[in-house]
Order: structure tokens, then sequence, then C-alpha cells
């Protein structure tokens, strides 16, 4: 093998120009018209090792080609050409019924998307088709890039159910811990609330330190139950991760009402010992809103040794505001005896 690329290089270095211009123009010809398979397919080959940019346009057309193994051909020769306008062309082989095609056109895709008309058309194309078969291809493709907009255009890979975002979520999965984060990170702040619940989920399973931070932020501003719901159960799978003496002392001590409500809720997601005792002592806060945002945590926690303090607030009319809190949190916590 080594030889052969050996005496191709020799033969492109030491032939004339105008003998080596016959040349792939012959191959060209020989591809576009020869009765040989094998011939066809060797001229589409030798045609990508010289890479020069008049066969293009043959190598495009040929893409249509009946036969998988010219179609793939074609684009291995198109990918080490290195020519964008290949990139539509391309991006329509992903749609193709053989596998083995599929394959060698993301591969040439991998290496057209250095250029940024290519990641521009790769990028519009996943946002704006339904074709599965499509988006699968290109998530494929994103899952090979080391580009950051790719990596950010790869999250929106799962806000699809079903087939797409389960392949989206494979490819997450087998990247490096680098892009997993980076993916996740945008996942995490998208719009989306479905890409949301499927980025928390899979953040759990990756249990990424660096993530708990914007899960917080979703757990602060949603008013999605199951969104809410998702954010609790991915903090208890990554609950070692967090540093819970910081939101302890926040809980006790924060800046601001929501600061020390976000801590409150770690706490009740944690729900250790210390968490539980200061989610006690928190009854007792000189803030009305602390009281009862503990009073919800503890009922969330399922801790009935909370019941006692729960009913004696009942009795004090500074509570008066948060009595409905307090009762249904008390309802909540005989139910789970």
């Amino acid at each position: 093998m080594l030889k052969k690329y050996v005496c191709m290089f020799f033969i492109v270095m030491v032939l004339p120009v105008n003998l080596y211009a016959d040349m792939v123009d012959n191959m060209i010809s020989e591809l576009n018209s020869s009765s040989s398979f094998k011939s066809r397919l060797q001229a589409a080959i030798f045609l990508g090792k010289m890479q020069d940019k008049r066969a293009v346009d043959v190598l495009i057309a040929n893409l249509k080609d009946e036969d998988y193994a010219i179609k793939g051909a074609c684009a291995i020769a198109l990918g080490n050409i290195g020519d964008p306008k290949a990139t539509r062309p391309l991006i329509e082989l992903l749609r193709d019924s053989e596998a083995l095609v599929r394959k060698e056109a993301v591969k040439a895709l991998v290496k057209l998307s250095s250029n940024k008309q290519t990641m521009d058309d790769l990028v519009n194309t996943f946002k704006n088709t339904d074709d599965s078969m499509l988006k699968m291809g290109i998530i494929a493709i994103f899952g090979e890039l080391k580009d950051d907009n790719a990596l950010k255009a790869l999250a929106e890979g799962l806000s699809d159910k079903g087939k797409v975002s389960d392949t989206t979520s494979q490819i997450i999965m087998g990247m490096s811990s680098e892009n997993k984060f980076k993916v996740l990170s945008a996942a995490l702040t998208s719009k989306d609330e479905n890409t949301r619940i499927n980025a928390m989920e899979l953040a759990g399973t990756i249990r990424d330190p660096r993530l708990v931070q914007p899960i917080l932020v979703i757990l602060k501003d949603s008013s999605s139950q199951e969104e809410i719901k998702t954010a609790k159960n991915t903090l208890k799978k990554m609950k070692d991760k967090i540093n819970v003496d910081e939101y302890l002392r926040t809980a006790r001590f924060g800046n601001s009402k929501d600061e020390r409500d976000i801590a409150i809720q770690v706490l009740s997601v944690i729900a250790d010992e210390r968490c539980i005792g200061l989610l006690m002592d928190l009854l007792k806060d000189e803030d009305v809103f602390i009281r009862g945002r503990s009073a919800q945590a503890l009922a969330t926690v399922g801790d009935k040794r909370a019941i006692p303090q729960l009913e004696k607030m009942l009795k004090d009319k500074k509570n008066e505001r948060i009595f409905p809190i307090i009762k249904s949190s008390i309802k909540l916590l005989t139910l789970n005896k």
C-alpha cells in the first residue's frame, strides 16, 4: 500500500504539467464513459488522489451513479479535493439507501467542514429539515467535529423525540469530556424545553460538575413541573459533585431571596442530616418566604420529623401568609407516613 502511494506521488512530481493534465483529463473521461466498472472505480480513486479541481463536476455528477461503490469512491474523492462546491450534493447523499455510501458522505463532509460555506450549509440544513435520515447523517458529522458552532448545532438534535434524539445522545456520549460539556452547556441554555430536559438527563449520566450551575438556573427559572422534576432528579445523581457547604451557607446567609431559595432546593435534593437540620432551623427564619420554601423543601424530602414544628407554625399569626403552604406540606408528609 505504501509503495502504491509513493509511486503515485512520484508520478505527479516528475510528469510534465501537460502530461499530468492529460492524465487527469483521461481519468475524467474514463469515469464518465468507460463501460468497465473497474476502470471507472480506479478513475474516481485516481482523481481523488490527484486533488485536481477540474474533476469536481464529474465526481459530483457520478454521486448519482447506480452503483454504490462508484458513489462511495466519488464521495471520498470529493472529500480529498476539498471544494465546498461539493457540499450540497454530499449532503443529499446522506439520504442514500446504502449505509456505506452514507458513511463515505459523512467522512467527506467532515473533511469539507473547515470551510465556512460548508459549515453554514450543514447547520442550516439541520435546522430546516424534517427528514430524520438527513438529520441523523448531519448529527454524525457534528460528532466528528471540533468546531464550537457545530457542537452547538449538535445540541439542537436533543430537541427531537425518538430516533434522532437517541442518535444525538449516542454521539454525545461518545465524544470527549470537553466536547460533551460544550454540547450540553449549549443545550441547557436552549430556548426549547425538550432540549433542556434531554440535556439534563444526559448530564445525570455524564456527571460533569461544571453542569451543576446551568441546571440550577433551570431549577430557578422554570415554571414547567416536568422540567423542575428532571432538574431535581439530575441533581440527585450529581449530588456528590455539589459543594454542600457552599449551599448550606447560602441558604442561611444568602444576599437575596432568590439565592437562598435555590440553595434550599439544592439542600432538599442532597437531603443528608446537615441539610435537613438546616431546613428545620429555617422554619424559624425571619423571612416568611424562606419559612414557606423550607416547609415545601421538607415536604419534598419526606422527613416526618418536621410535622410537629409545622403544626406549631399554624398557631402563629406571623405565618398566616404561608398557612396554605404549611397545610399542604403537612398533608404531603402525613400521606408519606
